[in-house]
């Protein structure tokens, strides 16, 4: 489900509870018992499933009542209780609301971070291998590691786990017949490309 249609249905709940919310004020004020009863069922009916423990409280389903001839059910002041508990339900709606967003904005800046750590990481690895000497890099050399590892900094961008691995895999193939000071400038940094890969 797409986060404009969760949105949307979050919206569509909210406006469904502030209607009993409001409806539950007219007939508080107006001190109408007849309606408090009737509106008592039909909003455990709508969101028993979701308030837990939405009876709890209420005169209508106090055990005592069933023992005791006596005992009156106070429906307005039940229906008071019963508003509570859903601007209560509401209230938690928009409070996971707003930590779905803060959610979303962490996990966001924690993605830019690891793409800005693998692009310095990649830029120094590259200033690296340009200072070795020709007779341990070539140039030819030099542009096709720097090449490949470009091309990891644009697949990392777009998550492409698989093209990643592969561009990995053909450089340390590539590494198999170079110098030990060559595969100790670009070790480190695999390393770490791998690593932050497995936090995506």
């Amino acid at each position: 489900m797409s986060i404009m249609s969760e949105r949307k249905k979050k919206n569509m709940k909210i406006e469904l509870i502030d209607k009993y919310i409001k409806e539950s004020d007219e007939i508080i004020k107006g001190n109408i018992v007849v309606d408090a009863e009737n509106i008592q069922d039909e909003i455990i009916s709508v969101f028993s499933s979701e308030i837990s423990n939405i009876k709890e409280g209420l005169s209508n389903y106090n055990m005592y009542g069933i023992y005791n001839e006596n005992y009156k059910v106070d429906f307005i002041k039940d229906l008071k209780l019963l508003k509570a508990k859903l601007e209560n339900y509401k209230a938690n709606i928009c409070c996971n609301e707003d930590n779905d967003g803060n959610k979303n904005s962490i996990q966001n800046q924690v993605i830019t971070n690891i793409y800005n750590n693998i692009e310095v990481s990649i830029n120094t690895t590259i200033e690296q291998i340009k200072q070795f000497p020709e007779d341990i890099l070539k140039q030819e050399e030099k542009e096709f590691i720097e090449e490949k590892l470009s091309s990891i900094e644009r697949l990392m961008k777009n998550k492409d786990k698989s093209g990643v691995k592969s561009k990995l895999l053909s450089i340390i193939k590539y590494l198999g017949d170079k110098s030990i000071d060559v595969i100790i400038a670009l070790l480190p940094l695999m390393g770490s490309i791998v690593n932050q890969m497995a936090k995506f």
